[in-house]
């Protein structure tokens, strides 16, 4: 059986679509995707569990269950961004242990589920770091992480016997925990709520706040030197942006927080997307794609509450402007929100 992946709010997801796409067709990031794909920095991890992507020289995008993780190796061990789906995080820990270095310390670019359900093993021995309001977020979701927990073992079709065999052992160790998890288990230890730069064994690393956006605890990561710029669920390659009002997003902010994506970026610029799965590696031209996106979603509700269309028929609106995108269940959220912001903002 495929292995699945675990949603935000329905738990279990497929990959994403973008065939057809108006927006993120064409050779702009994807046809990026193909050329870095074969550059290899350093020696692929061999018979893993996950997908692992050679981003830049010792930095890895993981892919598979829950959203894209990124490993940095440095000197003094593994900076971790994001811990995908709870089932998983010994898997993960291992793997990032063989693969690159033992974790050193994690960042999470923002609450959701399928971006900080290994936290709880992690937090065990290192620091999580994560916006303060992440905190909160967390702790009223023990349900998702519970859930991702019952859904059950996934198995991958590439992945060897002995992979899921060690996978299986991985799963069954957390699962007996599972009655015994606690929603402050899962939160940021350690918060972020400015510009924080740090080097750690000899990479520098910038770790910057840009909500409310997607949610009201976005941060994004930039390493410099490297010109890789890790942008959570910020840029959506193929995808329908997941806005979600009870999480703190605001169309505005996200659309102010990628032009602050996009000023740190430069044609060369490798951006990391935690949405996407393997088109999560891509570039400057997905940022791009991204503010069109809002532009023409923002376009499409104005016009609509111009001519009084009520919201009911405004999430009915043919929205093929936006291209034909995976995850269409947020297609209505994105309407709905965009209708909401605008006619607040004309309240005014």
């Amino acid at each position: 059986m495929e292995r699945l992946e675990l949603s935000r709010r329905g738990f279990l997801a497929t990959g994403a679509v973008a065939a057809g796409s108006v927006l993120w067709g064409g050779d702009g990031a994807n046809g990026q995707i193909a050329r870095w794909s074969k550059v290899q920095f350093a020696s692929a991890p061999k018979d893993t569990y996950f997908e692992w992507v050679d981003v830049a020289k010792d930095v890895r995008m993981i892919v598979g269950v829950g959203w894209n993780s990124v490993a940095i190796k440095t000197n003094e061990g593994t900076v971790l961004i994001d811990t995908k789906t709870a089932p998983y995080a010994g898997t993960l820990k291992r793997e990032v242990g063989e693969a690159s270095s033992a974790v050193e310390r994690v960042v999470i670019t923002s609450h959701h589920a399928e971006a900080t359900g290994g936290n709880r093993e992690f937090a065990k021995s290192v620091p999580v770091y994560g916006h303060p309001k992440a905190a909160a977020r967390i702790e009223g979701q023990l349900n998702l992480y519970l859930s991702q927990m019952k859904a059950g073992l996934f198995e991958k079709k590439s992945a060897s016997k002995a992979v899921e065999a060690k996978v299986g052992a991985e799963y069954k160790a957390i699962y007996r925990e599972k009655d015994q998890f606690k929603p402050s288990e899962f939160a940021p230890t350690k918060t972020i709520d400015a510009e924080a730069k740090w080097t750690v064994g000899g990479v520098e690393i910038e770790v910057t706040p840009v909500g409310p956006a997607m949610t009201d605890n976005d941060l994004i990561v930039r390493l410099p030197k490297l010109n890789v710029v890790c942008v959570g669920g910020l840029v959506c390659p193929g995808e329908y942006a997941p806005l979600e009002p009870f999480d703190g997003a605001s169309v505005a902010g996200w659309e102010k927080a990628l032009a602050t994506i996009k000023s740190k970026c430069d044609a060369k610029t490798i951006v990391v997307c935690s949405i996407g799965g393997a088109k999560g590696k891509t570039d400057v031209k997905a940022v791009d794609t991204q503010i069109a996106y809002f532009a023409s979603l923002r376009k499409l509700v104005t016009g609509a509450i111009d001519r009084q269309v009520n919201r009911m028929d405004v999430l009915k609106l043919d929205a093929s402007v936006l291209g034909k995108l995976g995850a269409p269940e947020r297609l209505k959220r994105s309407l709905g929100s965009m209708y909401d912001e605008i006619a607040k903002d004309r309240l005014k």
